[in-house]
């Protein structure tokens, strides 16, 4: 129970008004975002036509002035701009930020799920051919990494 109401069948019957007023709040701010695109659209024409390096410049100031509001202070701002040169040095050598990022938020958790099924199988990764699942999520892996490995040959040539 949350605020007073009781999730499940009976919330249309029990707390109908809030539940209707929900629907025609996201039904009017539907319609406020159609209103807000279509005047905002000659806007975003004006803003895609523009040169890139204003747009690049107007990009990095507005990330500035928004981390600097966010955190307070400076250190967020010198943070960002490490991490920005971070990943134009990977851009640069090739390397795919894309990659890094999902890395980065789901590497704890991958060493969790790893260190849990090491437990569950007594750290003898033989036993994992009596999991189907696993092993068709394994095989499923090998064959992206390989089709990942033969793509960027293919385009390297």
């Amino acid at each position: 129970m949350i605020h007073g109401i009781q999730p499940g069948p009976l919330l249309f019957q029990d707390q109908g008004r809030l539940v209707y007023g929900l629907f025609g709040a996201m039904i009017m701010a539907n319609f406020l975002n159609l209103w807000v695109g279509q005047v905002g659209l000659r806007l975003w024409v004006k803003v895609v036509s523009a040169p890139e390096s204003f747009v690049f410049s107007s990009a990095i100031l507005l990330c500035i002035v928004g981390v600097g509001m966010a955190t307070n202070g400076l250190f967020g701002v010198v943070v960002m701009l490490i991490f920005a040169g971070i990943g134009y040095l990977m851009t640069s050598i090739g390397l795919s930020i894309v990659i890094f990022i999902i890395t980065f938020f789901l590497g704890s958790r991958f060493e969790i799920s790893l260190s849990q099924s090491l437990a569950l199988m007594n750290a003898d990764f033989s036993r994992i051919v009596d999991y189907p699942i696993a092993l068709a999520l394994l095989a499923l892996s090998i064959i992206s990494i390989v089709w990942f490995l033969v793509g960027r040959k293919k385009s390297h040539q």
